[in-house]
């Protein structure tokens, strides 16, 4: 991943929170760590060494 790219991710989830925060939307944080835990775990499962790991889990 190029490092302009990156740091555009970042931004972009930075600015989030800080709408988050400014509007006390707490509501979205719950959803904003399923996201990631769900981009977390795709990543992982696409990963042939790791999916019998994740197969045992469920």
């Amino acid at each position: 991943m190029p490092k302009g790219r990156l740091r555009t991710n970042f931004t972009v989830v930075y600015q989030l929170f800080i709408l988050i925060v400014k509007n006390k939307k707490w509501w979205l944080l719950p959803l904003l760590m399923v996201i990631a835990f769900l981009g977390l775990f795709i990543s992982l499962a696409g990963n042939s060494s790791v999916l019998p790991i994740i197969y045992a889990l469920f």
